[in-house]
């Protein structure tokens, strides 16, 4: 099968991950951001269990935990264990949770708009305990800048995990 030329035209230019107002599209930001937070934590959670089992090899607990198919193939499954274990507070877990669900509307629905124009989605942002314990710093900034500041947070949280390795 070939791929028609006007495709391919298409994609000459490049990729635009622009919305019609010229700010970055939130939907490719969510979800490009919490493969972002997935990966750190997928990161984290490896080096803990290779800790813990000298037999065990780091590359392969990757791949076991965050792979196709990994026990841990999710945001919101490795929030929970990571949780469990006691590497991440009870707060970040929520907020790490929230983040997901957020990723998902935007995941399972093309249709999704900017955060400022779905208040529903936006929501999600405010539900966070660290939206919550910074509104007043937070309050006066576009939603995408509110996200992202709870984004950076959290993979600051997660960083601060021992480094196990």
């Amino acid at each position: 099968m070939k791929i028609d030329n006007d495709i391919i035209k298409k994609h000459r230019k490049g990729v635009r991950i622009l919305s019609n107002t010229t700010q970055i599209n939130h939907r490719a930001l969510v979800i490009q951001s919490t493969c972002d937070l997935e990966s750190d934590l997928c990161d984290r959670l490896a080096a803990f269990f290779v800790s813990r089992n000298s037999n065990l090899v780091e590359s392969k607990v990757k791949d076991d935990i965050y792979g196709e198919g990994g026990m841990f193939s999710s945001l919101s499954k490795m929030a929970k264990i990571a949780y469990y274990l006691g590497l991440i507070s009870k707060e970040h877990q929520h907020d790490l949770l929230k983040l997901t669900k957020l990723r998902n509307r935007y995941g399972h629905d093309k249709s999704r708009k900017q955060l400022d124009e779905e208040p529903s989605l936006n929501k999600l942002i405010q539900d966070t305990n660290l939206f919550r314990q910074n509104k007043s710093e937070l309050e006066n900034l576009k939603p995408q800048a509110v996200y992202l500041a709870i984004k950076d947070q959290l993979i600051k949280e997660i960083q601060k995990i021992e480094d196990f390795s």
